[in-house]
């Protein structure tokens, strides 16, 4: 299959964003990489200020989207699964999600999608301050961990969407992982190395 590989770092499935520098995520298990974005659009997606993360293994990739983590509010995480050697999403399988903060660790597990591709575990944290954000995947293809550091927990509402409202880019293009699924698209995480091709261009030297 004909894929169109886009560096993960440029464009995320859902916006163009940049790896942003105020929340800090790092840390990720298989190289994943987070980003905060501003996303919208189908009826999964009715939030205009929410966060997500993108993470990889070798098979999966792993999309999140939640609202802003305020202390003592549950937030809904919209975790969308995709195969990457087919780029379709998952059709069954179990998820856990953690968030985990001085040892406390407040879990959630959805025994199944609740749509195609698309599982929605909530998460209620009752303390403010960074916290590691834990993925678990358990389907047919085997098990598989994914894991994000430093997740900020707000205290209020407005400082949330301060926070989040300062990450937003103009001119940004939104395009959904309902709509990657149904085309010959993929996406696969950029890395460093030696570049062997050889691209054959005209062009003119000015001193």
């Amino acid at each position: 299959m004909n894929k169109i590989h886009l560096i993960v770092l440029v464009l995320s499935l859902s916006i163009i964003s940049c790896k942003p520098s105020t929340t800090g995520h790092e840390g990720h298990d298989h190289g994943g990489h987070s980003h905060d974005e501003v996303t919208g659009g189908a009826a999964a997606h009715e939030e205009h200020n929410n966060q997500t993360v993108t993470l990889f293994s070798d098979k999966t990739e792993v999309f999140a989207e939640f609202h802003p983590l305020v202390v003592g509010q549950v937030s809904k995480f919209l975790t969308h699964l995709t195969r990457l050697d087919t780029y379709k999403p998952y059709s069954e399988g179990k998820l856990s999600l953690s968030l985990i903060k001085d040892g406390i660790v407040y879990r959630q597990t959805v025994q199944e999608p609740s749509s195609l591709g698309i599982f929605t575990p909530s998460i209620m944290p009752k303390k403010i301050g960074k916290h590691t954000l834990v993925i678990e995947v358990d389907s047919k293809f085997g098990k598989e961990r994914f894991e994000v550091k430093n997740i900020e927990v707000y205290a209020s509402e407005a400082k949330a969407t301060k926070a989040i409202t300062a990450l937003q880019k103009d001119n940004q293009t939104k395009f959904l992982k309902e709509q990657a699924w149904k085309i010959d698209f993929g996406t696969e995480d950029a890395k460093y190395g030696i570049f062997h091709r050889v691209i054959k261009t005209t062009g003119e030297l000015i001193a």
